[in-house]
């Protein structure tokens, strides 16, 4: 799993902590990835998150899954999003957001951008 920190206005607060995976290079990942569905690996990715409102989104281009929900941090909710498909799992902590359409798009270009 690789994370990542993303400071958008240089105020040394995170504003976005985006991690992925990709099971070919892990055996065990590519285990569970096999064994598990998409719909399961979201289940249990928010269930852990202790997220509310999960809401499913359009994948575009790559296929697969995105869905964004909210949970609580240390202020207030925070959107927390992850996308899933045969070959990659990442998920993305947005810090400042709320709305779960903004949250999925910026998701989505994350995704998009790691998998060119």
């Amino acid at each position: 799993m690789k994370t990542g920190y993303y400071d958008q206005d240089g105020d040394e607060n995170t504003d976005l902590s985006p991690s992925s995976a990709t099971p070919s290079r892990t055996p065990s990942m590519r285990a569970e990835k096999a064994a598990k569905s998409i719909s399961q690996e979201f289940r249990d990715f928010f269930a852990g998150a202790k997220a509310h409102d999960v809401t499913a989104f359009d994948a575009g281009s790559h296929g697969g899954g995105p869905s964004c929900g909210l949970t609580r941090g240390p202020a207030s909710d925070q959107a927390v999003c992850a996308w899933s498909d045969a070959t990659t799992f990442g998920a993305v902590r947005l810090i400042h957001e709320t709305n779960l359409t903004k949250a999925a798009q910026t998701t989505l270009a994350l995704r998009n951008a790691a998998t060119r």
